[in-house]
């Protein structure tokens, strides 16, 4: 009697102990899941904001060299003015010359 007693204990314990090593399996296998699931996300959300912050460089590098077309057209106007400017300078002192000399 004491030694089947002895043995159904052993059983019950090994039962016991099979059922919650399955469960510390299936947890494990969740966690590992559930990391593998958000190490992809934030491997995908890290793809994406290299990807953004390159784009965004591309974009200043556009703006800028707009602004430097801006700022050789604007100092292409100041040139031709200047050309005008001194041709128109040029008869009107001629001008005088002429009427004063």
């Amino acid at each position: 009697l004491f030694c089947s007693y002895r043995l159904l204990l052993l059983e019950a314990a090994h039962m016991v102990l099979s059922a919650a090593g399955a469960a510390v399996a299936g947890v494990a296998a969740g966690a590992h899941e559930l990391f593998d699931y958000n190490r992809e996300n934030f491997l995908y959300d890290g793809e994406l904001r290299l990807k953004n912050e390159f784009q965004i460089f591309e974009w200043r590098s556009v703006q800028a060299e707009l602004w430097r077309s801006d700022i050789r057209d604007i100092f292409g106007l100041t040139e031709q003015k200047m050309g005008t400017y001194l041709i128109v300078s040029t008869l009107q002192l001629s001008m005088c010359i002429g009427l004063f000399a």
